[in-house]
């Protein structure tokens, strides 16, 4: 009675495991894959990685309204939009949304099929943390989940339809 047990139970764990592996790990792929890459492991496991990226473009600097005028922004559209846009903003930099560090991570996160947002925040720019600047990140925020193309997968607009992107 109790091999018969213990073979059961084996049988089961073995029969158990490809299952959740097929229905629970595509997520925890997914996301080791973004941790490979966004920290610049080489060899096998970023080969591995790249599998599960797409193409990404760096679009042209355009204007984010807020109520204090507009912000300077740059979208990285990934080739196949997989998940929810993303904003980000950069620290206390001088070069913004220009930052090396910053730009890295943008086409990484875009990589991953999300779309991103940064947004350049002038006083952080100079050096400076203001009450501001919290305005501008809300605005920016409530101006890309109103923006349709940020949250669909209709980026291909982006390009010849400049004429919407301040009238929002």
């Amino acid at each position: 009675m109790r091999v018969a047990r213990r073979g059961l139970a084996i049988f089961l764990l073995l029969v158990s495991l490809p299952v959740l592996g097929v229905l629970g790990a595509p997520a925890y792929r997914h996301g080791a894959s973004f941790v490979v890459i966004a920290s610049g492991m080489q060899g096998p496991a970023r080969r591995v990685a790249t599998w599960h990226t797409t193409g990404v473009t760096a679009l042209d600097i355009m204007a984010v309204p807020w109520r204090g005028g507009t912000l300077r922004a740059r979208p990285y559209h990934p080739a196949h939009v997989t998940g929810r846009g993303i904003l980000l903003v950069p620290g206390v930099h001088a070069a913004g949304i220009d930052e090396p560090r910053l730009v890295g991570f943008a086409r990484d996160i875009a990589s991953m099929g999300h779309p991103v947002l940064t947004v350049e925040l002038p006083d952080l720019m100079h050096y400076e943390i203001t009450t501001r600047t919290t305005d501008m990140i809300e605005d920016a925020a409530a101006w890309m989940t109103t923006w349709g193309k940020i949250r669909s997968s209709s980026w291909t607009k982006l390009r010849s339809d400049r004429s919407t992107l301040t009238s929002s």
